[in-house]
């Protein structure tokens, strides 16, 4: 018998891909899944990823995580000073 996986809490899931929550903020064109024995991928825009060892795959998700922000135009993940905020509060979707 297998032993279920517990996987890392900042994914969300299961669905086709875990969406992503950094910081409490579920993160847009970021998502991620299990990929092997101890990776995970980090996939962004369901075009590009990466697998990266679980024990660093956090800290890839908060830096793309930022680098998503940043490039569309935010200070960061958690900025709100625009009228939409860049990453919806993880449980306050719509």
């Amino acid at each position: 018998m297998s032993k279920e996986r517990i996987l890392p809490q900042f994914m969300v899931g299961p669905l086709t891909r875990y969406e992503v929550n950094v910081e409490g903020r579920v993160i847009p064109r970021l998502t991620a899944m299990a990929d092997g024995d101890n990776q995970i991928s980090i996939i962004v825009d369901n075009r590009f990823s990466a697998s990266i060892p679980e024990e660093y795959s956090q800290q890839v998700a908060w830096l793309v995580a930022q680098a998503l922000a940043v490039g569309a135009g935010y200070t960061s993940i958690n900025s709100e000073t625009t009228d939409r905020p860049f990453a919806p509060r993880y449980g306050e979707m719509s």
